[in-house]
């Protein structure tokens, strides 16, 4: 467990889920569209710090190179230069550390005239992740990799990623019990019944392995893959 049995009590998870309100910083917008000869393409913008911003136009082909299915890591747009560069959240998982100090340009990814796409970071990543995702599912889950993808395979995708949240949080929920048993020899300690998502990342930092929090993180990450195959693949 990545914390040593920290006993977290209920008014401790209701006061920092209130307290702990997370501010999310805008990155990069996305929208799928059809052109004129049939082509998906992502039209993808980002706002600059002085409400300046870029636009781009990119063959959704050039996802796999380009686009961070991962959430610690993000597109910034540099105003004086008019480039995008890679941001990595101070809260990225140490292997991801070193890319807070390097510059990884779009520009390094894909050729935004031509398109040629370029091996990168963000390419071999999204290559893992996805293998991963498919190992961990015996082949059943779909991502940008699979050779056939419809509505059934996106259902089932979001059905596989809220079942293995489930049962991540269920071990979590069952630590924080027996915590209590532990501690009190009370049986008749009010458990949780109902667990906000502030609540949620309490009871992980405290509460879940090493393994089931980077399995959360693939989570994410899956939830994301999804979200595209749900564009390419439904109503555009």
């Amino acid at each position: 467990m990545n914390k040593k049995n920290k006993l977290v009590d209920r008014n401790t998870l209701d006061r920092k889920s209130k307290s702990n309100k997370t501010i999310h910083e805008v990155g990069i917008k996305t929208k799928f569209y059809v052109n004129k000869d049939k082509d998906i393409f992502v039209n993808v913008k980002i706002l600059g710090s002085h409400n300046r911003s870029g636009e781009l136009n990119l063959p959704a082909t050039t996802l796999m190179y380009w686009y961070p299915f991962y959430f610690y890591y993000d597109w910034g747009f540099r105003e004086h230069s008019n480039r995008w560069v890679l941001k990595v959240s101070e809260t990225a998982p140490e292997v991801q550390r070193p890319y807070l100090y390097k510059s990884l340009f779009l520009t390094d990814c894909v050729n935004i005239n031509t398109y040629e796409t370029k091996d990168n970071k963000i390419h071999r990543d999204n290559l893992a992740l996805m293998k991963t995702l498919e190992e961990l599912s015996d082949g059943t889950f779909s991502t940008l990799l699979s050779s056939h993808i419809d509505s059934y395979a996106i259902r089932y995708n979001y059905e596989f990623i809220a079942s293995t949240i489930a049962s991540i949080k269920q071990n979590c929920k069952d630590r924080y019990d027996m915590a209590y048993v532990e501690h009190f020899e009370d049986k008749d300690f009010e458990k949780i019944s109902t667990m906000e998502t502030a609540r949620d990342r309490l009871l992980y930092e405290n509460y879940a392995t090493d393994k089931e929090l980077s399995l959360l993180i693939k989570m994410g990450a899956a939830s994301r893959i999804t979200y595209v195959l749900s564009k390419l693949y439904g109503e555009i």
